[in-house]
């Protein structure tokens, strides 16, 4: 019980607030002893490891940076060169589209190129004109068949090939 009077009799406001001023204290003796050695050219042990790791945290940081930076560029290269290839495929979708309107009808050996073409255009984010376009082809125009005869004769020879 003389324990329990005895710390109930501690002034413990005091004792923080000394606690407090004492390590305040050694803070700014830190600080002093930092800012005499760094200007007497002879910075502390500690100051040379704080200043190591701070040397290398900003050249990693300027590494982040620098890639970054290239990931920008190589996002807006990226950006240009789907703009270009949905200008490239849309000009040859109008031009096939333009072409079969022509002729009234989409040859069958064209079809599933002007489908792949469209569909190109569309997963890179073509406008909807030319989908309806594309539904307008597809619904409207004659699927025209095609039939294709090969000459195997040539000049001077037979379609036989010489074996020796």
């Amino acid at each position: 019980m003389d324990e329990i009077n005895a710390l109930a009799g501690i002034d413990f406001k005091g004792w923080l607030l000394t606690l407090f001023i004492i390590l305040f204290g050694i803070a700014a003796v830190i600080t002093v002893v930092e800012k005499v050695s760094a200007a007497l050219g002879k910075p502390v042990k500690w100051i040379k490891s704080n200043s190591k790791d701070h040397e290398m945290i900003m050249g990693v940081k300027e590494s982040i940076d620098a890639l970054a930076e290239s990931n920008r560029q190589e996002d807006e290269r990226i950006e240009a060169l789907g703009a270009g290839m949905i200008e490239l495929l849309g000009s040859e979708f109008d031009r096939k589209f333009s072409h079969f309107i022509a002729i009234g009808g989409i040859p069958e050996n064209e079809l599933s190129v002007f489908t792949a073409t469209f569909k190109a255009y569309e997963r890179l984010g073509g406008n909807h004109r030319r989908k309806e376009k594309y539904l307008y082809a597809i619904k409207r125009l004659d699927v025209l068949p095609v039939t294709t005869t090969v000459d195997l004769e040539t000049e001077g020879g037979t379609d036989e090939e010489e074996q020796t």
